[in-house]
């Protein structure tokens, strides 16, 4: 549920500005399914903006809708830090149209309103005159810039331990440990579960250095993704206290 206050759009654990100099699209069909769109005055430039009922994790759902479309990566999945949250963003392109889109997901608890996602997709309708114009640029419009600046992601829950994470660990089934060890950026994925176990926690602690998998729908689809988004938060935020 979106709801105006102090000026901005709140919801339980969000809260953003109007997207300056950009129109409110008032299709009432469209608004109904918890979204909201807004449109540069030239019309090249949409922010969409949904909340999500019944999601699985902000990666797996982003990337299911880059298979499913047939979109096209443009770069790899970048964890973003808004607030005291942390949500996921990716960069993607249409085959068929001119047109590249940033879309960045965060990850809730269930709220009254069953609720558990926040998805804002920014697209911009590129002109084939003029290739030089991509969404990296589109980012960086001034209107753009401080809607992306004002939003804030707000975490009602404790903040995570590395003995939270060990409990959490110890529940995944092998294939599942396996999966989670791939996603979160274990070098080399084991057969033995204590040693994946213990490459996970090492990641989390700050004592070993993820790298990038490769990470498919099958990787996501057996991984404890809210795992480990959690894992690269609390990394995240370790580095930045160092």
């Amino acid at each position: 549920m979106f709801k105006i206050q102090n000026g901005k759009i709140c919801g339980t654990n969000f809260l953003f500005a109007f997207p300056e100099g950009f129109i409110l699209k008032s299709d009432t069909d469209f608004l109904s399914c918890e979204a909201l769109e807004f449109i540069s005055d030239g019309g090249n430039v949409k922010i969409q903006i949904y909340l999500v009922k019944d999601s699985r994790s902000a990666q797996q759902d982003t990337q299911d809708i880059i298979e499913d479309s047939g979109f096209i990566k443009i770069d790899e999945f970048v964890s973003v830090i808004r607030g005291n949250g942390m949500g996921i963003g990716v960069c993607y392109k249409s085959p068929c149209e001119n047109e590249e889109h940033y879309e960045e997901r965060y990850d809730f608890n269930k709220n009254i309103y069953g609720e558990t996602q926040l998805d804002i997709d920014i697209s911009l309708r590129t002109d084939k005159s003029k290739p030089e114009k991509t969404i990296y640029q589109a980012l960086e419009f001034p209107a753009v810039k401080s809607f992306l600046q004002s939003i804030e992601y707000i975490k009602n829950t404790p903040e995570p331990t590395l003995n939270d994470f060990k409990e959490r660990v110890d529940k995944l089934n092998i294939l599942q440990l396996k999966q989670t060890a791939r996603a979160v950026g274990v070098n080399r994925v084991c057969v033995k579960r204590e040693e994946l176990r213990n490459a996970i926690l090492n990641i989390a602690n700050g004592k070993t250095v993820p790298v990038s998998n490769y990470v498919n729908s099958y990787v996501l689809d057996s991984a404890d993704m809210r795992l480990v988004n959690d894992i690269n938060e609390f990394r995240l935020r370790n580095d930045r206290k160092a």
